[in-house]
């Protein structure tokens, strides 16, 4: 796939997890990348309305071949419930072992990364939601996610041990404690974000491709136990799609020929029916109107009317 272009520099995080989690070997990884890269796909149709920069529509373009490739491959990624549960968990891992590294006063810049890696897996949730805005649950372990990677990096530039308090290390303990002794309780929420988390910096938090969010193989201490549990998602989850037919089958996404109307209207000569009034339109504006026409049927397929309307008018404004 081609580079990033610089205008969909909002995308870079979640099409990097998805190269990431490629790279893992779990075998859920194809659909954790897939939706990575369709919330990917979805922030850049919201960008491309406004930018005219050719690269833009041929990474868009390349970007959305890639998943009718994987939709292809495994149909299985249609079915959204089943897909959400999976990168709900997932995240809940990554924030997890992040958790655990720090908490074990064994934070360093890369513990920071899988906090922001965390992060980024629970914002795609945001795909699966009709408004694509995440639910206060899950918005709020996403900004923990990122406060913390805030936090450890600024104590690594101050020149400080990015180690926890020791109240907080003390209240990890009592609360792995009471998991021992009392029998599981109701799932509760996670700590809270602080009321201003600042994003960790791209630069530091993001931009090495080299980074990896898994753990480290072999730790020198045993890790405690997390200090929360997965939180329950406060919304119902997406309609599931029929698991035994094809994805393409779904009523959700398929589309309806209008019924025949039974007077035809009248039409211009410029697009009548004997082909002799065709109108001169360049290859290119052919080209055009059908990648504006692709990312309105993408918009539409995502729920995102307003998207699909703009890219819909700009596909009818080439063949004017």
């Amino acid at each position: 796939m081609a580079d990033i272009p610089p205008d969909l520099k909002a995308v870079t995080p979640y099409v990097r997890r998805a190269k990431e989690v490629e790279q893992t070997g779990d075998p859920r990884a194809y659909v954790i990348a897939y939706y990575c890269r369709t919330h990917a796909m979805e922030l850049g149709l919201k960008i491309s309305a406004t930018k005219k920069d050719p690269s833009v529509q041929t990474f868009l373009l390349s970007m959305m071949d890639q998943l009718e490739s994987v939709k292809s491959q495994h149909p299985d990624v249609s079915d959204t419930a089943a897909s959400e549960a999976v990168i709900r968990a997932f995240a809940q891992e990554k924030l997890t072992e992040a958790e655990e590294e720090y908490l074990g006063r064994r934070g360093n810049k890369n513990t920071a990364r899988r906090y922001y890696a965390a992060a980024s897996f629970f914002e795609v949730l945001a795909t699966f939601l009709p408004d694509k805005q995440l639910d206060e649950a899950t918005k709020k372990s996403a900004l923990f996610a990122k406060w913390r990677a805030t936090e450890i990096l600024k104590a690594i530039k101050e020149g400080r041990p990015p180690v926890p308090e020791e109240e907080e290390v003390q209240e990890e303990e009592d609360t792995t404690q009471l998991d021992f002794d009392l029998p599981p309780a109701a799932p509760t929420m996670p700590p809270a974000a602080p009321a201003f988390p600042v994003d960790p910096p791209a630069k530091d938090a993001d931009d090495d491709d080299n980074f990896s969010f898994m753990p480290p193989a072999a730790p020198t201490a045993p890790p405690s136990a997390p200090s929360f549990p997965p939180s329950a998602p406060s919304h119902p989850p997406a309609a599931r799609a029929d698991s035994s037919s094809d994805s393409e089958d779904d009523d959700k996404y398929q589309y309806k020929k209008p019924a025949a109307s039974k007077s035809r209207p009248n039409v211009s000569r410029k697009f009548s029916s004997d082909g002799s009034g065709r109108g001169d339109f360049s290859d290119n504006q052919k080209k055009d109107a059908l990648e504006y026409a692709r990312f309105a049927v993408r918009a539409l397929e995502t729920d995102d009317l307003y998207i699909a309307k703009q890219h819909l008018e700009s596909a009818l404004k080439q063949l004017r």
